[in-house]
């Protein structure tokens, strides 16, 4: 039955009007797109802006003294009044600026992994906490080089005769 341009849906005794209906379920759409289903909402990191900076920048603490020829984890030790926001590791390989990023190993221990030629290379570690403080730390760490394949594969084969 067509009622002033709108159309009447009847569901066992509830009469409703077809535009509303659609128009309740469009909010509710546009109602469940704005909430994350995943669960994020309860994890919000705060703005720097909405802080006065009135703490220490985190403090960094590089934990790794040396590393060896070729790829390497580097650990840094990371404190800070608030939690870590950013942690990066940059350094240059082949004459170009490499930029990783580091992950959080426990507590306030970060690692990352680099590439290293001998014999030294030097390590920025930058770190930034949620309310927008940053602290830069530049390190030179000695290279280790790496014996030849054929003297390892030589020494492996004489410890077993």
């Amino acid at each position: 039955m067509i009622i002033k341009d709108h159309l009447t849906l009847i569901c066992e005794g509830l009469d409703a009007d077809i535009l509303s209906f659609f128009a309740l379920l469009l909010a509710v759409l546009i109602f469940s797109n704005c909430m994350n289903v995943n669960g994020e909402l309860g994890r919000v990191t705060p703005s720097p802006y909405y802080y006065h900076s009135t703490h220490e920048p985190p403090k960094v603490e590089l934990l790794t003294k040396e590393l060896k020829q070729g790829k390497n984890v580097i650990r840094v030790n990371i404190t800070s009044e608030a939690g870590i926001n950013n942690c990066k590791v940059v350094y240059i390989r082949d004459g170009a600026k490499k930029l990783v990023d580091c992950v959080n190993d426990h507590n306030t221990v970060y690692k990352a992994l680099i590439d290293a030629d001998p014999p030294s290379q030097t390590v920025e570690i930058y770190a930034r906490d949620i309310y927008g403080d940053s602290t830069d730390n530049i390190e030179k760490l000695n290279v280790i080089p790496q014996p030849p394949i054929l003297d390892l594969i030589w020494n492996s084969l004489s410890h077993i005769l």
